[in-house]
């Protein structure tokens, strides 16, 4: 019997190591590339010693050729922090990354799901030159080669717009940035909220957002972008007034002023998830704030460092301590 092999590019990052674990639960053989400019090793360690996962250190900017069914496109920084540390390095991820993996995909007959983002529905002309420019303008170039390579090419893309998620191995710097929430409260540390926490938004578990991940990559009668995000709505104070009184915090919650490079509060719209897909997200935001919880506290008890322990995060990420050598395909 023939077993389904699916490339995950950024398979090392927050989405992509949930989307790795949930492949392999399907039966399939997962390779895993990334560059660790975002991802974490520790993401997919657990996944390591699994017969049929791969993790190959890679930079997606560069091609690459390996036989597959499926490519999902996952690679490219997401935190303004990644874009402030590597502007040029984000456009090139999204639009090179996204060519090298059409062409994966064309070679090898297989599927492409590419993983935008809510910043490609786009806000004002003056976009192109914000400071997020570097991955919004990416994000949409990505959007236009893949559907180009749909018409020309004939190559099967299904398009994903990723809005706010969160759950285990999130990356710290997000908005709402739910882990550095956590990691305060379960310190007794003062909670800061740019922006006075104000902005409402849209939140999403990640199994939930796996889920329609996988839908929108298997549709058979998908044409075009669809987003992808939860259906519950909070603003960012009352989700740390949650994470506070689940874990029985002492933490004070304290409001400062938003930075330019937060990106404004977005909401999808779930129609074409719901009506072509039958994406619902199931998780509610309580239940998904205790999963979360346990993960960090997980965590603290092993002695990982947790967003503010500066010592504890250097000494992760020395390279001379990052264990042993990656697997090869």
């Amino acid at each position: 019997m023939h077993r389904k092999r699916s490339v995950v590019m950024g398979g090392a990052g927050f989405l992509g190591s949930h989307l790795c674990e949930r492949l392999l639960g399907m039966g399939h053989d997962v390779v895993a590339l990334d560059n660790f400019q975002s991802g974490s090793r520790a993401n997919v360690e657990r996944l390591l010693e699994h017969r049929w996962f791969s993790l190959v250190e890679h930079d997606v900017t560069t091609p690459f050729h390996m036989p597959c069914d499926a490519v999902y496109n996952l690679a490219c920084p997401s935190t303004a922090a990644q874009y402030r540390a590597a502007p040029t390095k984000t456009t090139l991820t999204s639009v090179l990354g996204t060519l090298h993996a059409l062409e994966l995909a064309q070679a090898y007959d297989a599927r492409l799901f590419l993983a935008s983002s809510c910043d490609a529905h786009g806000a004002n002309e003056a976009d192109g030159v914000a400071l997020r420019a570097c991955h919004e303008e990416g994000t949409r170039c990505a959007e236009s080669l893949a559907m180009d390579f749909h018409r020309t090419n004939r190559v099967i893309v299904r398009i994903g717009r990723i809005f706010d998620t969160y759950g285990p191995n999130m990356t710290t710097g997000t908005a709402p940035d739910i882990s550095t929430i956590i990691a305060k409260a379960l310190r007794d540390d003062e909670i800061t909220l740019g922006g006075g926490g104000a902005g409402q938004r849209s939140l999403c578990y990640v199994d939930d957002l796996v889920d329609g991940i996988l839908l929108a990559a298997n549709s058979t009668t998908l044409s075009g972008p669809v987003d992808l995000g939860g259906a519950e709505y909070a603003t960012e104070r009352e989700v740390a007034e949650v994470v506070v009184e689940l874990t029985d915090s002492q933490s004070r919650i304290r409001s400062a002023h938003a930075t330019s490079e937060e990106a404004p509060p977005a909401h999808p719209d779930l129609t074409t998830a719901k009506t072509t897909l039958g994406f619902y997200p199931r998780i509610g935001l309580r239940e998904g704030l205790e999963r979360t919880i346990e993960h960090v506290r997980k965590l603290q008890a092993s002695g990982v460092a947790l967003p503010g322990d500066e010592r504890k995060r250097a000494a992760r990420t020395d390279p001379a301590r990052r264990g042993a050598p990656l697997r090869a395909v």
